[in-house]
């Protein structure tokens, strides 16, 4: 199937999802956005509440310094796919119950990965970690590059979220996993 004819349907699919119950507590679900061909697949956690707003993964301050750790590896949001492990927001910032991670990945993110197909993933933060890499402790890992079951190389990273509360501490590891997945991409 052409990508695009896809990415149009899964956009649809995403936007009328009810599937699981964290959909109550969303204006809208959230569809990925970017290069239907990338090389580099990201995948936060969920939307928060400025993605919530505007329907885009990634626009409020944390997608400010994802898209500067992108820069620093000559990349831009046009050359990446970037997703997130659930398409809803989800209030207080709430860690996504297992039943909407499982239908959430089984409707949507399996799908992606498997469209796109890329060289590498980039898991931010511990909960996308934890249920996509099998990483517990995303602090002593991030950066660390690991060969996937599914065949393609992924990255574990700190989330860009966490720069805004521990700058000096997560900035420098989430340009690390930057430049890991920038190195792998031109293995």
């Amino acid at each position: 199937m052409d990508r695009t004819v896809w990415y149009s349907d899964f956009r649809d699919r995403v936007r009328t999802c009810g599937a699981c119950s964290a959909r109550k507590e969303a204006n809208v679900p959230v569809p990925s956005v970017g290069n239907l061909e990338a090389d580099v697949f990201l995948i936060g956690r969920n939307p928060g509440k400025d993605e919530d707003r505007e329907g885009i993964p990634f626009v409020g301050r944390a997608g400010g310094f994802l898209t500067k750790a992108l820069s620093s590896v000559y990349l831009s949001r046009d050359d990446v796919y970037i997703a997130n492990l659930n398409k809803c927001y989800m209030r207080r910032n709430r860690l996504p119950k297992r039943d909407e991670v499982v239908t959430c990945f089984r409707r949507f993110l399996h799908d992606e990965l498997q469209t796109i197909s890329p060289k590498v993933v980039v898991a931010f933060g511990a909960t996308v970690c934890q249920y996509l890499l099998g990483i517990d402790n995303i602090s002593k890992n991030s950066g660390k590059l690991i060969q996937h079951k599914a065949g393609f190389l992924a990255v574990a990273s700190v989330h860009p979220a966490s720069v805004c509360y521990g700058f000096e501490e997560n900035w420098p590891k989430l340009l690390k996993a930057m430049q890991v997945a920038r190195r792998a991409v031109m293995r």
